[in-house]
């Protein structure tokens, strides 16, 4: 299994070491705007309107026991005349709601296998399409995200990432999905945790090493996501395939 690498957020950095962390940042997420940066970019919310062709909304799958999209269920819905509201919008490329599908797919089969008294629960999607303007709100927040290297700086504003809770997820209560994370509701999720978190460490190693993304993996002992990135190249049946043979 390939290791994931490790990356912690700026804050974590005192002000002195921000120069550092952000050398950090560029090594691993550089990469991706080098290949990025030849399509084009979300820039606006309008532009998403325009290309709907090329990208797909991203449904939670609750009711199937795989995952949940954040933002809409804590009601923050995406805004075309305030670019910098605090979220992400609910869409990716095809190719890459292919892989997050698989993923999540994969990955409840196999907790669910190691927990077999575990409640319904599913895994949390915490950002996915970005605008380059919220993604540069959120830079000037001091939060983990890409600072530069030319006018679009995060595979986000592409549509083709999205970043997975390690630290959170969905449970059903009663007949109510809630959320899951360190702040809310947290009991419910101590003990799937350390499991889903092996699982999906393992499974992002092995999608990595086959070539088919750039992972990250954000503060792997504490609050954090896995940042997945595809690369470029690749069809639904090719990510399908992929994920098939690993």
């Amino acid at each position: 299994m390939a290791t994931v690498k490790n990356l912690r957020r700026f804050e974590d950095y005192p002000v002195a070491d921000r120069e550092r962390m952000s050398v950090e940042v560029h090594a691993q997420l550089g990469p991706e705007r080098e290949w990025a940066s030849a399509g084009k970019a979300f820039t606006r919310p309008e532009d998403l309107l325009q290309r709907t062709g090329e990208i797909v909304r991203v449904e939670p799958l609750l009711a199937e026991d795989h995952f949940g999209v954040v933002s809409p269920h804590r009601q923050r819905t995406p805004s075309v005349t305030h670019e910098t509201t605090e979220q992400s919008y609910p869409y990716l490329m095809f190719a890459a709601h292919e892989l997050l599908r698989g993923v999540a797919r994969r990955a409840f089969h196999e907790v669910s296998m190691k927990i077999r008294d575990a409640p319904r629960f599913a895994f949390a999607v915490t950002s996915l399409l970005r605008t380059e303007a919220y993604h540069q709100h959120i830079v000037a927040q001091g939060k983990l995200a890409s600072r530069g290297g030319g006018k679009f700086s995060s595979s986000h504003c592409y549509g083709v990432a999205f970043d997975m809770d390690h630290s959170g997820g969905y449970v059903l209560l009663g007949d109510t999905w809630v959320p899951t994370n360190p702040d809310v509701n947290s009991e419910h999720w101590e003990y799937i945790r350390p499991v889903a978190r092996a699982v999906l460490a393992e499974l992002f190693g092995e999608i990595q090493n086959a070539g088919v993304a750039n992972v990250i993996d954000e503060i792997p002992d504490g609050r954090g996501v896995f940042h997945v990135a595809l690369l470029p190249g690749f069809s639904e049946r090719a990510v399908k395939d992929k994920l098939e043979k690993i």
